[in-house]
């Protein structure tokens, strides 16, 4: 069951946009970037998750693979965030058999980033993805933080 985040004041309209430009990477070769929720606080967390194409020896290695969060703020910053190699687990707790508790993976692994929006205004995210073949690029996210007067 996935637990609701009250809003207090604060909406998150997302959209994806196409890749603009002459040239279109495979869909084998595509990075994506897809926002794990659709409303956010201002001050609040908001993750992505990031489809990278292929398979890393060790996704932990920067000089093998490094992934990031570009951020375009309101105000016209530009944030690079680093993004994190992240496994979802599943705790299972055992009260017959020692140890009781064990924990496993609860689906694939996979690229996150997180980032907490400060301003209000249009935001820009796009995820890049770097390695010995070079740099990929998702085609960017875009999302609105709003006031909502009450």
């Amino acid at each position: 069951m996935r637990k609701a985040w009250p809003m207090l004041g604060m909406v998150l309209a997302l959209g994806a946009m196409g890749v603009s430009g002459s040239r279109m990477a495979r869909p084998a070769e595509q990075v994506s970037l897809r926002p794990l929720a659709s409303k956010v606080e201002q001050y609040a967390k908001i993750e992505f998750q990031i489809a990278v194409p292929g398979a890393y020896q060790n996704p932990f290695d920067p000089d093998e693979v490094a992934v990031d969060l570009e951020i375009q703020t309101p105000g016209g910053r530009r944030l690079v965030l680093p993004a994190f190699w992240y496994q979802p687990f599943e705790r299972r707790i055992f009260p017959d058999r020692r140890p009781a508790d064990w924990v496993y993976p609860a689906g694939p692994a996979h690229w996150r980033a997180r980032f907490t929006p400060t301003e209000p205004g249009p935001y820009q995210a796009v995820a890049r993805c770097t390695d010995r073949t070079g740099t990929r690029t998702s085609p960017p996210v875009r999302f609105v933080l709003s006031l909502i007067h009450i």
